[in-house]
């Protein structure tokens, strides 16, 4: 009850009493409000009523004469209403009472619009506006082009790409039959069959297949560990007859007869799968009419619904072979290869129970083709123009101008691009990350997120809040939170994702599916929200830099980063999503978010943030230097003392280099040399799949895949930043080469401009000058294997070893001689080696090189 009184100088108070809680009313149907007036003293009436009451509304005028009296809302005019009561007692007397009361309607938020700049030349979508497109391909398979890109007219494609990922077939349950020729022409078959067989049915496991396996040998136990059962020739006579006594089968060789195989498995096995296939695999047939045999062989597979996938080893005893192995194969709606090694039995195998695609290529006519097919069988492949995996008739590069269209087509007035896809069997697949570039994307705002949220009812002005939760969305919690001067119907958030925000307004974004909500307060106090959840948020690299891509993006300037030249991009590698997931965690250190996963150094470099006014907290533009202080060094610290970034140093380089070196510092053998491994070391299983060979791409020379380790080198490798960071698809270690770059790289993701960290070398190592906030000086900073990195005003407290190449004249090293020195100035401060500083972006001219800071600019030089 909200009791609103006015003092009565003769008669006494007068009190206005209405029903509510609150001095407002929603203006719906049903809802009402009672107004009560109570008079005091002064000379009352005899009768009743014993005053006179009459209430007005400022808004609406008279509205009763009664003590109490009850209106619908919807009676009222909407807006501020001036209630007032006048009472007059029998003498004449009066006195008056008012209050305020809000008529409104209910409080409305609703999210217009959700979406983010895709830049103006740069095309992220799908026709059918899809992130995804799914494809599907019946049982057999065929061809499929529903998914189609579309372009404005009139302009140039520099550059495309998309993902594919690779579904499964429906049937899960599969069973794989082996039936293999045992002669000794087939021992190094059987080998790679045996040396491969646990780990495909591993993976089968784990893509969500059920597998049954039994491998046969024809005849006799050629004696490797992964036979199951030896169809013996007993059995092998028994069905011959059973086939046709017509047949003319060759004496003794009986190790030969798989199409004997298929039938005696055919009719004899317990088939529990509901998918069968088989696997014959030979260099010979063991009869004088082998078309009949093959025919006979086929329709018993087809009995029981057996697929057979025939596949025939060299050398070939009998030429035709292969012949009647694809004769086979197409009867029971198999697919026949040659196989003998283990990388074809994984593609064979693969082939018959995933069904890839077999063919895909992004179609901008008949000198515009790339073509894909994946023979690793790996479940994400990129298709682009860097990209090693397609083979592309031509460089996606300067195709359509105009809409000459090269076999697209137009419509309505834009151009169609046709992905036009192939599968053999039936398949899902999925198109994911469409990426075309125009030619003229200089100065494209593509890290711009529009929210756009509209308020109605209430009573304005409204407290506008955005706010993400869940998954670690668009930095959990609110993203702003503003008033609003006055009600100008739409309320529009423009969010850019950098991490390092120079206000709250500036959230950091990360790449996925985000549950937004747009919460809105009026000045009653009345609330009201909407939701949309699982909003798709694309990643963007919002830095200024000249790098758009990761590694092997082939772009920047070349430089040299140590041991090798590469593209600058391809090393410092800014524009790398898992990376900049990396460099978040700094951010949540610095606004005291940890929640547990920070590194015990985090307080440290928490605490210098505060120092240069850093707030619990907050993101401000008055916190700003601390917050670049305090995310710089939790990085450093990263790196260093902490080991979560990178681990160790990487010795197998060195010992791969044959430099005897690694056998003092590491503590490695004499039997490392030349071996990417160090016996006394542990590293993940990436570095022990790392072949000791010279270079093997063109940049970064040391690296050519995540995926397929024996395609790299560890042999004088600077490598992607990526590869030297991540666990999964890189070592999670490196050389002082390796710390330095991945430092360079995640200082400029969090914030550091191209001229405040940078990459630099000394004689026989390298390491970085970073210039922190406030700080008149260039600061040392060696992250080297774990060493403690930082020393406020002087040289590196963790030290470096003073056993470096001798310089001299203008030769780097010469002959590998080694020089012993006290100095500990000596590698980082000498004036007189010729230095180099580099980052991704180069100086303000856009050059890759840079003059180093003189050591005057240096503390602790």
């Amino acid at each position: 009850m909200v009791l609103i009184s006015n003092a009565i100088n003769v008669t006494g108070d007068v009190v206005i009493s209405s029903d509510k809680d609150n001095n407002y009313i929603l203006q719906i149907p049903g809802e009402s409000i009672t107004f009560t007036g109570e008079a005091k003293y002064g000379i009352p009436c005899y009768e009743e009523p014993h005053y006179r009451y009459t209430w007005k509304s400022s808004l609406d005028g008279w509205l009763s004469n009664s003590q109490t009296f009850t209106m619908n809302a919807t009676s009222l005019s909407l807006g501020k209403h001036n209630i007032t009561l006048i009472v007059r007692d029998c003498a004449g007397s009066s006195d008056v009472a008012s209050t305020e009361l809000f008529v409104v309607k209910p409080l409305n938020a609703t999210i217009v619009n959700i979406k983010q700049a895709e830049g103006c030349g740069i095309v992220r979508r799908f026709s059918d506006n899809s992130l995804i497109k799914e494809i599907e391909f019946p049982p057999g398979g065929g061809s499929n082009s529903d998914a189609k890109i579309k372009l404005p007219m009139g302009k140039e494609v520099c550059d495309a790409s998309f993902n594919i990922d690779t579904g499964f077939i429906a049937i899960k349950n599969v069973e794989l039959v082996f039936v293999v020729d045992s002669s000794p022409s087939m021992n190094n078959t059987w080998r790679s069959l045996c040396d491969v067989i646990e780990n495909i049915t591993l993976n089968l496991t784990r893509r969500g297949f059920r597998v049954k396996r039994t491998i046969y040998a024809l005849n006799e136990d050629p004696g490797y560990k992964c036979v199951d059962y030896v169809i013996n020739s007993t059995q092998l006579d028994n069905s011959i007859v059973a086939m046709d006594n017509g047949l003319v089968w060759i004496p003794n060789a009986y190790s030969h007869a798989w199409t004997v195989g298929i039938y005696w498995v055919a009719k004899n096995r317990s088939w529990t799968g509901a998918r069968h296939i088989v696997f014959p695999i030979s260099n010979d047939i063991a009869t004088s009419d082998p078309d009949l045999a093959v025919e006979i062989a086929a329709n018993a597979a087809n009995e029981k619904n057996i697929e057979v996938y025939g596949l025939w080893t060299i050398p070939l005893s009998d030429p035709n072979v292969p012949n009647y192995m694809i004769k086979i194969s197409s009867l029971t709606d198999g697919k026949s290869t040659h196989a003998g090694g283990i990388p074809e039995f994984y593609r064979a195998i693969f082939n018959a129970v995933l069904g890839p695609v077999a063919h895909l290529e992004l179609n901008i006519g008949s000198d515009a083709i790339i073509e894909w097919e994946d023979p690793e069988f790996r479940e994400r492949v990129k298709i682009s123009k860097f990209n090693t995996m397609p083979r592309i008739t031509r460089e996606l590069t300067r195709l359509l101008r105009d809409c000459n269209c090269f076999g697209c087509r137009i419509e309505d007035g834009e151009c169609i691009i046709d992905l036009k896809l192939t599968a053999t069997p039936e398949i899902d697949i999925n198109l994911t990350d469409l990426y075309i570039q125009y030619c003229d994307t200089e100065n494209c705002p593509s890290c711009i997120i529009n929210f756009t949220g509209k308020a109605s009812g209430g009573l304005p002005p409204y407290k506008v809040r955005w706010r993400s939760s869940g998954g670690g969305v668009l930095e959990e919690g609110i993203i702003d939170e503003y008033y609003i001067a006055k009600d100008s119907g739409e309320y529009n958030l423009v969010a850019t994702p950098p991490l390092l925000a120079t206000t709250s307004k500036l959230p950091s974004v990360s790449s996925s599916l985000h549950n937004i909500t747009f919460e809105v307060e009026d000045s009653l106090g009345l609330k009201a929200f909407d939701k949309r959840n699982n909003v798709q948020i694309l990643w963007c690299c919002a830095i200024n830099t000249p790098c758009t891509k990761p590694w092997p993006g082939r772009q920047g300037n070349i430089v040299c980063t140590g041991n090798e030249e590469s593209y600058a991009c391809d090393i410092y590698e800014v524009c790398h999503p898992k990376l900049w997931s990396i460099a978040r965690e700094a951010v949540r250190c610095c606004k005291n978010n940890c929640i547990g996963e920070c590194h015990p150094f985090c307080r440290i470099a928490y605490e210098e943030g505060r120092r240069l006014g850093l707030k619990d907290g907050e993101i401000t533009s008055e916190s700003f230097e601390g917050l670049k202080m305090c995310e710089g060094l939790y990085i450093i610290y990263g790196l260093g003392s902490a080991a979560t970034i990178m681990e160790d140093y990487f010795w197998p380089e060195i010992c791969c280099s044959g430099d005897e070196y690694c056998i003092e510092g590491g503590k490695c053998c004499i039997s490392d040399l030349k071996w990417c491994r160090c016996r006394d070391r542990i590293y993940n299983k990436n570095v022990l799949a790392l072949p000791c060979v010279d270079y093997v791409s063109e940049s970064s020379v040391a690296w050519a895949s995540d995926v397929a380790m024996n395609k790299n080198t560890c042999r004088l490798a600077d490598l992607p930043a990526h590869a030297s960071i991540l666990e999964d698809e890189g070592i999670h270690t490196g050389t002082c080469v390796d710390y330095s770059n991945a430092l360079t790289t995640l200082l400029r993701i969090v914030g550091y401009n191209y001229d405040e960290v940078y990459s630099t070398t000394g004689p026989g190592h390298a390491f970085n000058l970073v210039r922190f906030p406030r700080s008149l000086k260039w600061n040392i900073i060696d992250t080297t294997g774990n060493k403690n990195p930082y020393n406020k005003f002087g040289l590196p407290p963790g030290g470096y070893s003073t056993r470096y190449c001798l310089y001299n004249n203008d030769t780097y090293c010469p002959g590998k001689t080694w020089l012993e020195t006290d100095n500990p100035r000596e590698p980082f401060c000498l004036d007189t080696f010729p230095r180099c500083c580099k980052n991704d972006a180069g100086n303000e001219r856009g050059e890759g090189i840079v003059v180093c800071p003189s050591p005057l600019e240096v503390y602790g030089c």
